[in-house]
């Protein structure tokens, strides 16, 4: 099947190795004239963190950009076969917001970046990751970066194990804001990472995300109610925690500078040592006193302006903001701001192990396919939560199912059948039963083996990375690649045979 992304068609191949390849453009082949050269150079000249490696090969004026998928699987079936926890869910933002930051440091565009899943590689780890970069010009119908980040967010989210309510739907919030950017997303989401990995300090780590999503947007600190006060000893003793962390945040905050990349912390480093050996190099040339005072008093001088650099200023580069210190009156808890959702209800104290379930709350379609590892939260969780069905409602088309659905005929060893209907678009058949619509527990079948597509009035079928591979008519399936299906087609995982029938 013809496949095709802002209008360039590309493949999944297999020689000597496994691979896209971009071929046309509109119909059209690739030509030198399509490539930006600048791009292009710096790309082939430098080991770029988190790129997908990518080679440009021109045959008589005729161009094909391959990228190297070796040894990685995509984010799609990936997250089938593996849920993925908050943590690891903060990670792979950290990791993408990071590779935007710095693609400007290698001349190029973060708005050339892939951000879709089927475009997205997970090497050994979530932190192993590859993002599909588009070196061409004039690339169409793409939207802008941040818009992708959004809707990534959201999507993948449905995946995440044990999705904890309090603190996506500051996330929610965050997306909605109009002031959306990448450098406040980081902000907030190693905010609420540095609270999940403390688990004691998780209240005062919402009250922190919180911060950042208001500052800015009111003039004036919120009006307190004085009158009210918690009766419980144990939410006194979770507002001295959040009142005691709230501190030492704010203080961390206050006139702090922007982290280093790591290519910046690496650059000032060699930069400080290759000075200091220019200094006392000269001193081993001319050993008399007065250099060696002046050698040492240089390098005295390049340490501290070396630290000033890390630490308290950059030529260009402006503090980040603190937050303004809002006086509390004794006994009030973040809970009673008004305007404010508390984390936990009044008088209950928070334990890190007891973090109930996900269920109640009304699912998108993003998160209605991944349900079973979700828990109950509480009512203001539950109404915040349901923020995520608005913006994917606005995002997402919703798909009238057709009136005559295909099924499969399943054939098992001792010539025993089974009728399947293909009841979604995208029917993915695998082990794992959490992450598909039907369950094959022969041998040789992976957690998430294939998937039939449906698409645009046809029919396809993918191998998704599977160990044993697929066979359609007896021929094997590049992963990834989707090949297109019509009747009485047969397709073989494992020792099973599937029968593709377009129904009546």
């Amino acid at each position: 099947m013809k496949t095709e992304l802002y209008g360039f068609q590309y493949d999944f191949i297999q020689n000597n190795g496994h691979s896209i390849v971009f071929t046309e453009r509109q119909g059209k082949p690739l030509k030198v004239e399509d490539i930006n050269s600048l791009q292009r150079k710096m790309i082939e000249s430098n080991t770029i963190p988190h790129l997908l490696p990518l080679e440009v090969e021109e045959i008589d004026f005729r161009v094909r950009v391959y990228y190297n998928l070796t040894a990685k699987r995509m984010l799609t079936p990936y997250l089938k076969e593996k849920s993925l926890s908050m943590n690891e869910y903060y990670t792979l933002f950290l990791t993408i917001i990071s590779t935007l930051e710095d693609s400007r440091l290698y001349m190029l565009s973060d708005q050339q970046y892939v951000l879709k899943e089927d475009f997205i590689f997970i090497g050994k780890n979530v932190q192993d990751l590859y993002l599909t970069y588009l070196p061409f010009n004039d690339i169409e119908g793409k939207n802008e970066s941040l818009e992708d980040v959004k809707a990534l967010l959201l999507n993948i989210a449905g995946e995440v194990q044990g999705l904890m309510g309090g603190a996506f739907k500051h996330v929610l919030h965050y997306i909605k804001d109009p002031n959306f950017n990448l450098s406040g997303l980081k902000a907030l989401i190693m905010k609420l990472q540095a609270a999940q990995t403390q688990p004691h300090a998780m209240y005062a780590g919402s009250e922190m995300a919180s911060a950042l999503y208001t500052h800015g947007h009111s003039e004036s600190a919120p009006a307190f109610n004085g009158e009210h006060q918690r009766s419980s000893s144990a939410s006194q003793q979770a507002e001295a925690s959040s009142s005691q962390s709230n501190k030492q945040e704010k203080a961390t905050l206050k006139g702090a500078l922007p982290p280093l990349t790591s290519r910046e912390r690496t650059s000032s480093i060699l930069m400080v040592v290759l000075s200091l050996a220019i200094l006392w190099k000269l001193y081993d040339a001319f050993t008399v006193p007065t250099m060696l005072y002046i050698c040492s008093g240089l390098s005295g001088v390049v340490i501290i302006l070396w630290l000033m650099y890390w630490k308290v200023w950059r030529p260009g580069v402006k503090r980040q903001e603190g937050r303004e210190d809002v006086p509390r009156p004794k006994g009030i808890s973040a809970g009673n701001v008004p305007g404010r959702e508390p984390l936990f209800a009044e008088g209950v104290a928070y334990s890190p192990y007891s973090q109930p379930p996900i269920t109640d709350f009304q699912m998108s379609p993003a998160f209605a396919e991944h349900n079973s590892t979700s828990s109950p939260l509480s009512k203001d969780d539950t109404v915040m939560l349901g923020d995520a069905s608005e913006v994917l409602t606005e995002s997402r088309e919703q798909k009238t199912p057709s009136t005559i659905r295909p099924f499969l005929e399943v054939i098992r060893e001792g010539n025993q059948k089974e009728k399947v209907k293909l009841d979604t678009d995208h029917f993915v058949i695998g082990r794992n039963a959490e992450a598909v619509q039907y369950v094959e527990n022969s041998i040789g079948v992976s957690r998430a083996h294939i998937e039939f597509v449906h698409l645009d009035g046809t029919y396809g079928v993918k191998d998704l990375g599977s160990k044993n591979g697929t066979q359609l008519n007896e021929e094997q399936l590049v992963p990834y690649k989707l090949y297109a299906l019509k009747d009485q087609d047969k397709v073989f995982i494992g020792k099973v045979e599937y029968i593709f029938r377009m129904g009546t």
